[in-house]
C-alpha cells in the first residue's frame, strides 16, 4: 500500500478510510468488551474467594472450641469479611460509575442535538469522564489483598 495511505488525510480514498474507521471500531469494541467480560470475572472472583474462605473458617470454628479462641483464625475471618466488603464497594461504586457516565453521555448528547455543544466537545469530555478509574483498581487489588492476608493467617492458626 503506497506510503501515502498510511495517514489519515484528504488524499486517501473514502473506501480506504472507511475500511481503516471500521477496523479501528471493531477493534475498539473488541478490547473494550474484553475489558468488562474481565472486570467482571474479577468482581465474581473475589466474591467468590473471599466468601470461601469465610465459609471455610467458620466451618473450621465450629468443629472445635479450642479453635474458636485462637486469634489469628479470628484475624482471618476478619480479613475475608472486609475482603467482601470492600468487593461491595467496588461493584456498588462501578454500577454508580456507570450510571454517572451515562447520565453524562446522554446530556452531553443532547446539547450537541439542540446545537448547544459542538461534536469534538462532547467526544472530549466523555473521554476525560471515561478514563480508567483508580479508585475502582485499588478496591480490587485491597480486596484481593485482605484475600491472601487471610489465607496466611488462616494457615498460620494451623500451624
Amino acid at each position: 500500500m503506497s506510503e501515502e495511505y498510511e495517514y489519515y488525510n484528504n488524499a486517501v480514498p473514502k473506501e480506504i478510510i472507511q475500511q481503516k474507521v471500521n477496523f479501528i471500531n471493531s477493534r475498539w469494541k473488541e478490547l473494550y468488551d474484553l475489558e468488562v467480560k474481565y472486570g467482571d470475572e474479577a468482581m465474581k472472583y473475589l466474591f467468590y474467594v473471599n466468601a470461601g474462605g469465610a465459609a471455610t473458617v467458620l466451618a473450621f470454628i465450629g468443629t472445635s472450641s479450642e479453635i474458636k479462641s485462637l486469634c489469628l483464625i479470628k484475624i482471618s475471618l476478619i480479613l475475608f469479611a472486609i475482603g467482601l466488603i470492600l468487593d461491595g464497594i467496588l461493584i456498588a461504586f462501578q454500577l454508580r460509575r456507570s450510571g454517572s457516565l451515562f447520565d453524562q453521555w446522554r446530556k452531553d448528547a443532547n446539547s450537541y442535538y439542540n446545537q448547544e455543544k459542538k461534536y469534538s466537545e462532547i467526544i472530549n469530555a466523555d473521554d476525560a469522564r471515561s478514563d480508567r478509574s483508580k479508585i475502582a483498581f485499588g478496591l480490587g487489588y485491597c480486596s484481593f489483598g485482605v484475600f491472601i492476608l487471610g489465607l496466611i493467617f488462616g494457615g498460620f492458626a494451623l500451624f
